[in-house]
């Protein structure tokens, strides 16, 4: 069964309709997938160990991307900040069988708070009840998943009633497409959704939405005021744009449009807009995120979308994925940063905010493409902010 992630390449579609039949074929076809713990089906009130009992809200924190990832890097901050006083945290890492990476949840640990690992081999045909088994185990007043869609094997495990109350969150910023008596609801943010009545429509989840007046985490500057990347320790203004059209071959003197999203949120309707661009700018040339996979296939597809959308080709350079240092570098250089559609970007766009780069952006209608907006609110700078 595979990832719901792979729905979001129909972004100009129905989501919450695709998503919620996948849900329900999956549990037909499966009925296993359907399963709620055994302490869920006691009553609340013969329960030894309800949340009224407790001092603190027990609090489980599941992802299948606690390592190096944007999922860490977006909640991380915030999940650390918890207060220990309301919260007792413990995280559930779920994925397949590596090593607990993450030096931001081994910090965690330090301060006590647990962390439950669960291993999903693939040559492991229980690995489901297990799973189930050590989560009920916990006896969760809340069990959040931040990226649920990210990973089948989370996905099928988030089919389960195993806490209280159940949560997911913008980890992957589409609905999970489970029902609501299940998945009871997923956590996002005012700034980058549509008014509440029109937003609720996308979700299968109840939809909670935090204020739109602040930021939805805790923002940790990548840049240090000496323009250090505090990914790699490298200092970016070395390489200015001479050196960066000697290294990658770009022709210094024209109009950089620099779009450093990954592929897979580069829409169709996105290359279009590509076509337009150099159609009205003479002395433009795009540069795009290659391939972070080779694959010729790939690439024969991909440049056969843009020839089709009337993009000249001779016009665009295709950038592999860089060090953070020479990325930023990329953004301090390039004339106008582009923001990807319909997917558009989140910590990409915080990050060339902080150089200062001009990021145009033309607002989609599902959460994810809706990122950049919300950032541009919160500082009160809505001039690269497009409309259709």
């Amino acid at each position: 069964m595979f990832s719901t992630f792979s729905q979001e390449v129909y972004l100009d579609e129905d989501l919450r309709n695709s998503t919620s039949k996948f849900y329900q074929l999956a549990v037909k076809a499966w009925p296993h997938f359907n399963y709620v713990a055994p302490h869920l089906q006691i009553e609340r009130t013969k329960k030894t160990k309800s949340s009224n009992e407790r001092k603190r809200i027990k609090l489980g924190i599941a992802s299948a991307l606690f390592g190096p990832s944007s999922v860490t890097a977006d909640f991380g901050e915030t999940m650390a900040r918890l207060s220990r006083k309301t919260f007792e945290v413990v995280y559930v890492d779920v994925r397949d069988l590596r090593p607990l990476e993450s030096p931001y949840l081994m910090k965690r640990v330090s301060m006590g708070d647990q962390v439950v690992e669960i291993k999903l081999a693939y040559d492991e045909k229980d690995w489901l009840d297990e799973a189930r088994n050590k989560i009920a185990a916990l006896d969760l007043d809340i069990l959040l998943y931040l990226d649920l869609t990210m990973s089948n094997k989370i996905q099928r495990l988030a089919m389960s009633r195993l806490a209280t109350v159940q949560a997911t969150s913008h980890g992957h910023p589409v609905t999970s497409g489970i029902d609501k008596s299940v998945m009871n609801y997923f956590v996002s943010w005012g700034a980058a959704e549509l008014p509440f009545e029109e937003a609720r429509k996308h979700y299968t989840e109840e939809l909670v939405m935090l204020p739109a007046d602040s930021l939805h985490q805790y923002y940790k500057p990548l840049i240090s005021k000496s323009g250090v990347s505090s990914v790699t320790g490298m200092p970016f203004d070395q390489f200015d744009r001479t050196v960066l059209a000697r290294d990658f071959k770009i022709p210094a003197e024209d109009n950089w449009y620099l779009c450093m999203q990954k592929p897979f949120k580069r829409h169709p309707l996105f290359d279009n807009l590509i076509a337009g661009i150099l159609e009205d700018d003479s002395k433009g040339l795009v540069l795009l995120h290659d391939l972070y996979i080779e694959s010729e296939e790939h690439r024969e597809i991909i440049h056969g979308r843009l020839v089709r959308a009337g993009v000249d080709m001779r016009r665009v350079h295709f950038i592999p994925t860089l060090p953070h240092h020479v990325l930023m570098a990329f953004y301090t250089e390039s004339d106008v940063v582009l923001d990807s559609y319909l997917a558009g970007g989140c910590t990409t766009t915080r990050e060339a905010i902080e150089v200062g780069a001009p990021v145009v952006t033309l607002p989609a209608s599902y959460l994810g493409g809706r990122w950049s907006l919300a950032y541009f609110m919160q500082i009160g700078v809505l001039d690269t902010v497009r409309s259709t």
